[in-house]
């Protein structure tokens, strides 16, 4: 259970950093 909190949290961070770096390009 706490590797598929690991991946889901990973996967979340990964499209947190996508969207800062989106918005600092904007």
């Amino acid at each position: 259970m706490r590797e598929r909190v690991a991946k889901l949290y990973s996967i979340q961070y990964e499209e947190n950093a996508r969207m800062q770096s989106v918005s600092k390009t904007v």
